[in-house]
């Protein structure tokens, strides 16, 4: 909002001059323009037990195909990715960080410009499982389909997987798009509570998440966001119990003891900088940290906006 500031007339004779308060409240709309596209340069890299995965640049276009008052159809579409460092089996770590090259896919967001729901579903699931399956073939020709000599297969089954593709495709758009649409005060926490599903089919696991405008100039339509997702742990074990109890209750076996139950911790963050007047970001630097037992996935996700 901005408030303009009438100067004082000077005693003097001089003019009355004004100025502009800087704004403390961004509205970042999501009137996007039907048409446009954005470009960015995406870096990704997964880390579990302190061990690296595939790390790869990839060129990313983002356009806004439609748009009415329910929202707007938005179109991914991913380059060829470029292998970063050396990873151990770097061939067929370019394979599997490929897997999504040349594929185009479209989803739906709500009227506030959130990822919503996956398009033409079969389609893309039908192209990205015919890709899986080529790299899965080259793997095993070469002696490389083992989960102990290739440490980049969970990638590959993840789009193998029906029940899991439209959660996996839609996670970037997600993250990406998270801030849309909302309003937020400068310098001011905004706490909300949300939810994520069990994977037990329980009641859902509680979380609590907050927002952050760090910074806003209108002048050069920028602004800064901070925005984090944690996991509600004691409450989220507390479920855990209870479902487990009734999934044992239902097949007439005995649960596991509460020492058995697996500890487990979820935390996501990121940095956004906004470009107020197209509503796009500039930029976003994702991690999300996940623990359960004894493994710890950390997932690093960066979008840069570059020329066209």
């Amino acid at each position: 909002m901005r408030i303009l500031l009438i100067a004082a007339v000077l005693a003097t004779g001089l003019q009355s001059t004004s100025s502009q308060a800087k704004p403390t409240r961004l509205v970042l709309s999501s009137d996007w323009e039907v048409g446009k596209a954005y470009h960015y340069e995406r870096v990704k890299e997964r880390v579990v037990n302190g061990k690296s995965g595939i790390k790869g640049r990839t060129r990313v276009e983002v356009k806004v195909l439609e748009g009415n008052k329910d929202g707007y159809l938005i179109q991914w579409a991913f380059g060829e990715t470029e292998i970063l460092g050396n990873p151990p089996e770097k061939t067929a770590a370019r394979q599997v960080a490929n897997l999504l090259k040349g594929i185009k896919f479209k989803i739906r967001t709500d009227p506030y410009g959130r990822a919503k729901s996956l398009v033409d579903k079969g389609v893309v699931l039908e192209l990205t499982q015919a890709a899986g399956k080529a790299v899965v073939r080259s793997l095993k020709a070469r002696g490389l389909w083992s989960k102990d000599k290739n440490r980049h297969l969970e990638d590959i089954e993840l789009f193998l997987d029906d029940a899991n593709f439209e959660r996996a495709l839609l996670k970037e758009p997600t993250i990406f798009f998270t801030p849309s649409g909302g309003t937020y005060d400068l310098k001011k926490k905004q706490c909300y509570r949300d939810q994520i599903p069990n994977p037990f089919d329980g009641d859902p696991f509680p979380v609590q998440a907050w927002f952050y405008l760090d910074s806003y100039r209108s002048e050069t339509n920028r602004a800064s966001l901070k925005w984090e997702y944690i996991l509600d742990a004691h409450r989220a074990r507390s479920i855990l119990r209870k479902t487990v109890k009734q999934m044992a209750r239902r097949k007439g076996v005995k649960g596991p003891s509460e020492k058995d139950l697996p500890r487990f911790s979820w935390k996501e963050r990121a940095a956004y900088v906004y470009d107020t007047e197209t509503g796009f970001p500039v930029s976003v630097r994702y991690t999300g940290k996940y623990r359960i037992k004894k493994k710890t996935q950390i997932d690093r996700l960066t979008y840069t906006r570059v020329a066209d």
